[in-house]
């Protein structure tokens, strides 16, 4: 399939899907939100990336103290984790840097 006839389908595709979803009723589309986001996860966590798409729930036995030994952060920042629930790490070049891996949440953060 060329690029032109993969966008000409593409587009077709992505409005019938639309007015398919404008013809439900609320319960219907909630179901079928609830159902996708369903399949969303189940095909992140097959592919261990279940944490990274969503924030850790109490049942996760989530333990940040944990994480941030895996990602090596030094006494000194562990302890202004706990202390403050925030903690700054060396500067980068590039803003998005310091999220690559993925945050390291504190307990006090809500979930």
């Amino acid at each position: 399939m060329t690029e032109e006839a993969y966008q000409v389908a593409d587009k077709k595709w992505r409005e019938g899907r639309a007015k398919w979803e404008a013809s439900l009723t609320p319960e219907q589309l909630f179901a079928e939100q609830k159902r996708t986001d369903e399949k969303r996860r189940l095909e992140a966590e097959a592919s261990g990336r279940a944490m990274r798409l969503r924030l850790p729930q109490p049942e996760d036995n989530y333990d940040w103290k944990q994480v941030a030994l895996r990602k090596n952060l030094d006494a000194a920042t562990i302890a202004q984790l706990e202390k403050e629930q925030l903690a700054y790490g060396p500067s980068v070049k590039q803003s998005f840097e310091p999220y690559l891996g993925g945050p390291v949440l504190s307990p006090a953060i809500p979930c």
